[in-house]
């Protein structure tokens, strides 16, 4: 029992010396407010001008635009493809699957503003209804002369297609 100790005491010494050391690292954000919050025994801190001038340009600044990856669609088992996410949304997510005894698309969602389904890609029988669940709401998907279907989010929570 005391060698199996004798063995570990120096990992655990070697596990608490990194801990610290990396807990005492700090990584800059570049505001020297956060800086003046965290200083708390040195007192009020004065900001010099050129870091209020460098505020003044970063505002002007706009902010980053997100990047956008084009949908390749070389799979011939995905037919549901995300659009467009709400904005500020992490982690936004489309699921689907198709019953081909109900002829039913099941898709659920969160965060999803657009959404397209390629029905060429699914088995689905055009001679009979068509059920289309979209979060657990069910409506008939009727037939149009394009497979795509575009999908979008109105203003009152609604889904609607669009038109190609």
């Amino acid at each position: 029992m005391l060698d199996r100790f004798a063995i570990r005491l120096p990992f655990l010494f070697l596990c608490a010396t990194f801990f610290l050391a990396s807990s005492a690292c700090r990584v800059p954000n570049g505001d020297p407010r956060s800086e003046a919050v965290n200083a708390s025994d040195e007192g009020p801190v004065n900001e010099p001008a050129a870091n209020m001038a460098d505020e003044a340009t970063n505002a002007a600044t706009p902010p980053p635009q997100p990047i956008l990856w084009p949908i390749v669609i070389d799979d011939p088992d995905q037919w549901l493809h995300v659009e467009d996410v709400r904005d500020g949304a992490d982690g936004a997510w489309a699921t689907g699957s198709f019953d081909p005894k109900r002829n039913k698309l099941s898709i659920h969602m969160r965060d999803v503003r657009e959404f397209a389904v390629d029905t060429s890609r699914v088995r689905i029988n055009w001679d009979r209804i068509v059920i289309l669940g979209l979060d657990g709401i069910n409506s008939e998907l009727r037939r149009r002369d394009f497979a795509v279907y575009h999908f979008q989010r109105n203003d009152h929570g609604q889904w609607v297609v669009l038109e190609p």
